[in-house]
């Protein structure tokens, strides 16, 4: 059989050829069946019996005159479609081993069938889309990529040769990075479309935005900051991130700065033991650090809400960390000079590596991780805070001889969350300064109280995951500051009272609401919310409820007076394996969700540990 194209006064139509020259319509209307049969109707000779002679076109022997074999009527079926093709202007050509249809006008093939190949727009579509499917999982190893059901949740997940899943789909859910892209700029969108006193990019800011080809990051603070103790969760490099090569600690393994300030390596967290460098008192091992999540985090921000893609972009992030296990904010002093001469180093041999990389380079910003040590010593805020902002003016002047700018250093503190650990419950003064230092001075920014995340059992410090997504709020912190231009603000409420009513007011961004969350923590008294009177004294709240989309109003058992104060999340956690840690269960349902294909953890803006003054 043959299939040709037929067309007659009409739309082109497919039609099926058989060997007596009936033809059939495959594609068109059905008059052009009909039209097609009137062509090679004067040719619909019965061939049965008459095969035998069916590869000629002479006269069937032992025939009557003019009885043909079957390749006699085909041919001749085919001469009389072409004809009716010529005459609507398309030209059909035939050679031993190829049929091709044409425009007679200007001689353009627009089909065009061989052997070994079709050309024609819609299989040239259907092949263009079969080659970027290959090309797609060209990039992907085939022996370590496999489908297989993950134990626990009802679904199917993708993973690779390193154990990590980077699609899943279950009943209720489907994450893959290109679906977790367009929800992040969706969430985007919904969360900075709209007015906001510190959504709108600031000019305030514009000299400590992050404009350069590379962008140095400096962690400084104690052992949370340091990765103590224990392995890594992130084994990977980063290809969107650099670090000095002697490690994200350049101490790891030398103090000999020709060593570990030679050149710049991609971002990859390491486990030791023990640190080359005394002055960074690793009294165990050290492992992930929240350098790596922070620059994953902007890096993530940048793809999803901007379409830049740091790893193609050609803008680098340098993360390195000159911390101190269980130091005082004195011991970190460059007066003191225990643990300075390390912070110093790092940020006189980023200008100096990026440079010889053929890289411009800027500052980004100091991520301060530590106040255990001044909890443990009692420190008195004051003098914490007095410190740490001496801590910074020296890093800002150093930094800006360094790079001979006048940019002024941000500087990013999280909470120390273990503070019942040190103050029993009573007023947790260290994170309190914390909090106040970001909401005093300009280029201090208040990053979280981690109170919720994954810590050791009974343990001040983090697991690898934990200190994941730590650094997950540094970085969020830093894209909105240096990169949106918008300085973050702490979800702290405004506390008023009507009757023995108290009632608090949450900032909640447009489009979010409060939620209670009892599933991250355990139910905390009162939510974590505690009353006192200027003497120090505590009286009694209860009842406590949401309200709205914003406001959280509890009984008291008496009318507060002027001078109440209020805390929050001074409360220890009673969970097992959970007691060294503050508690509230206060925070917003933003849907930033962070690392989504494995990390997997919510961005969530939880009330910060706080003492709230009662306003008239």
């Amino acid at each position: 059989m043959a299939q040709v194209i037929v067309a007659q006064n009409g739309p082109l139509s497919i039609v099926e050829l058989d060997s007596g020259g009936q033809a059939k319509v495959l594609l068109g209307e059905n008059t052009a069946e009909a039209k097609a049969n009137a062509l090679v109707a004067s040719s619909a000779a019965t061939l049965a019996g008459h095969y035998a002679n069916d590869a000629t076109d002479t006269d069937v022997p032992g025939g009557a005159a003019g009885e043909r074999g079957a390749k006699y009527w085909a041919n001749l079926a085919l001469a009389r479609a072409t004809a009716a093709l010529v005459a609507v202007g398309i030209g059909i050509k035939a050679g031993s081993a190829r049929f091709t249809l044409y425009f007679s006008g200007d001689k353009s093939i627009w089909f065009d069938l061989t052997p070994t190949a079709i050309k024609h727009v819609v299989i040239d579509g259907i092949l263009a889309a079969v080659a970027s499917l290959q090309a797609l999982f060209a990039t992907i190893s085939a022996p370590a990529q496999r489908l297989a059901s993950k134990p626990g949740p009802d679904g199917l997940y993708l993973y690779g040769a390193d154990g990590k899943t980077f699609a899943s789909i279950t009943r209720n859910a489907f994450n893959h990075p290109d679906y977790a892209s367009t929800k992040a700029q969706i969430s985007s969108l919904v969360a900075n479309g709209v007015s906001s006193s510190y959504l709108v990019r600031d000019s305030k800011w514009d000299s400590i935005q992050a404009i350069g080809e590379i962008i140095h990051f400096e962690g400084v603070g104690q052992s949370r900051a340091q990765g103590y103790p224990g392995t890594l969760y992130s084994t990977g490099a980063a290809n969107f991130a650099k670090m000095f090569v002697g490690g994200v600690r350049p101490d790891d393994l030398s103090v000999d700065p020709a060593v570990i300030y030679a050149s710049l390596a991609d971002l990859q967290e390491r486990y030791v033991t023990s640190m080359a460098d005394s002055t960074a008192n690793s009294s165990g091992s050290v492992g992930e650090t929240p350098m790596f999540g922070a620059m994953q985090m902007i890096a993530q921000l940048l793809r999803d809400n901007d379409g830049i893609d740091p790893s193609t972009s050609g803008q680098k992030f340098l993360a390195s960390v000159s911390a101190r296990g269980g130091a005082t904010a004195a011991l970190l002093t460059k007066a003191n000079g225990t643990r300075y001469p390390r912070t110093l180093l790092n940020m006189q041999k980023g200008p100096v590596a990026a440079r010889a990389a053929g890289w411009s380079y800027a500052t980004g910003g100091a991520f301060y991780t530590q106040g255990e040590g001044d909890c443990a010593a009692v420190t008195d805020p004051s003098t914490w805070k007095t410190t740490v902002r001496g801590i910074r003016s020296s890093m800002e002047a150093d930094w800006q001889t360094a790079t001979g700018t006048a940019r002024p250093l941000p500087m990013f503190l999280d909470q120390t969350p273990s503070s019942a650990n040190y103050y029993a419950g009573a007023q947790p003064d260290i994170a309190i300064a914390q909090l106040q230092l970001a909401l005093e001075d300009d280029y201090m920014c208040h990053v979280v109280a981690p109170f919720f995340m994954a810590f050791r059992n009974n343990d001040i410090h983090m697991v690898p995951q934990g200190y994941k997504h730590l650094g997950a709020y540094y970085g969020w912190a830093a894209y909105q500051w240096l990169f949106k231009g918008y300085k973050p603000q702490p979800l702290r409420p405004v506390i008023r009272a009507e009757g023995n009513k108290i009632i608090a007011r949450y900032p909640v961004l447009p489009g979010r609401k409060l939620v209670i969350d009892t599933t991250t923590i355990e139910l905390m008294p009162n939510f974590g919310m505690r009353a006192f009177s200027a003497a120090g004294t505590e009286k009694t709240l209860s009842n406590p409820k949401l309200v709205g989309r914003d406001c959280v109003v509890w009984d008291a058992s008496e009318t507060p007076a002027d001078t109440w104060s209020f805390g929050y999340a001074w409360s220890k956690q009673t969970a097992a394996n959970r007691t060294v840690l503050n508690g509230g269960n206060i925070r917003d349902d933003n849907p930033l969700i962070f690392d989504p294909t494995d990390l997997n953890k919510p961005m969530y803006r939880w009330a910060p540990i706080d003492k709230i003054t009662l306003t008239a």
